[in-house]
């Protein structure tokens, strides 16, 4: 008898458990007997598979290889992360190997959390270490959110005290960075939970869930980009007082909207989340309104990157409303 899609009835048994009878070809089989144990493995959110006996599903360990020789530092970068976020626990570079060019390739190939352990004149070896055992991505999601908050701390305190410098400039590179380096962390996660649906368990996620924090994360990423991006701006800009304050005040209020949305994510609040996101038009209005007054064009730059903030914050409480 065939039992590959077999339908079973539930029966209730007691007063707390349900039953249901096993396919007799499956049992000869897998040569079982009465009083034998098998075991259930939650393996997506609806699906269960039954095993004769323990699994314990070894994560495939991939390897690429990506020929560096007529590729530019850039590209060299974005197959590192895209060969990262896919999974791949060695990437070999292979060619002539030019020190000065590769070395800031390296770097940010660190900076998500990759390690170079072997370097030649013709061959770089770089590896993945994370153990999904011990991350955890609602920890990784608090540490994104925080990072921005004190971004946007540092935003308010370069306009409060009239300067950005360079401390100002390296702390919100340096958040930035860390911001990169998580939102990477989620994205390989994510792809991973899709190839290997065990990894689901060990992070205490269903599909779904691990579904929109990935596209949160995207938006996160963007904030932080646009947060950096403003800072970079305002340095090089002179504003009066008026000007000063109203920039203050525009992006305090983008702040509260943004530390709305991010916590209705966090407590699972619909109300909040549905709040937080008609919150939208007001504020793309007052990025509008101020445009009207400060016309100079790094000004109308800084409104962009600011809409681009209240975009994004959207999604997020758009994404636990809806």
């Amino acid at each position: 008898m065939e039992y590959n899609s077999e339908p079973r009835k539930i029966i209730k048994f007691g007063n707390s458990s349900y039953i249901i009878s096993l396919p007799k070809q499956w049992i000869r089989d897998n040569k079982l007997k009465k009083g034998d144990i098998v075991f259930l493995t939650k393996n997506s959110e609806q699906d269960i598979t039954l095993s004769p006996k323990e699994k314990k599903q070894e994560i495939e360990s991939k390897k690429m290889i990506i020929e560096i020789n007529k590729m530019s530092p850039n590209e060299i970068q974005k197959r590192i992360g895209s060969a990262y976020i896919n999974n791949y626990s060695e990437i070999i570079l292979k060619g002539g190997i030019n020190k000065s060019v590769i070395s800031n390739v390296l770097k940010n190939a660190e900076r998500i959390g990759l390690e170079v352990v072997e370097q030649s004149p013709t061959e770089v070896i770089i590896k993945d270490f994370l153990n999904m055992e011990e991350l955890s991505i609602k920890t990784t999601m608090r540490r994104m959110d925080n990072t921005l908050r004190a971004m946007f701390e540092d935003l308010k305190e370069g306009l409060q005290k009239k300067t950005f410098g360079k401390l100002i400039s390296k702390e919100m590179m340096d958040s930035d960075q860390r911001v990169n380096k998580m939102y990477f962390l989620i994205w390989k996660v994510s792809k991973k939970g899709e190839e290997w649906p065990s990894i689901l368990s060990k992070i205490g996620m269903s599909h779904s869930e691990l579904s929109d924090t990935r596209w949160i994360a995207l938006h996160l990423e963007f904030i932080g980009d646009e947060i950096k991006r403003t800072a970079r701006i305002l340095e090089s800009l002179s504003l009066d007082d008026e000007e000063r304050k109203g920039f203050l005040g525009l992006i305090e209020d983008l702040e509260k909207n943004y530390i709305k949305s991010v916590t209705s994510y966090h407590q699972h609040d619909v109300n909040l989340a549905i709040e937080a996101n008609l919150e939208k038009e007001e504020l793309i209005k007052r990025c509008e309104k101020f445009i009207e007054k400060i016309k100079t064009k790094k000004a109308v730059f800084i409104i962009e990157k600011l809409k681009t903030i209240v975009i994004s914050s959207n999604y997020i409480s758009k994404t636990v409303a809806y």
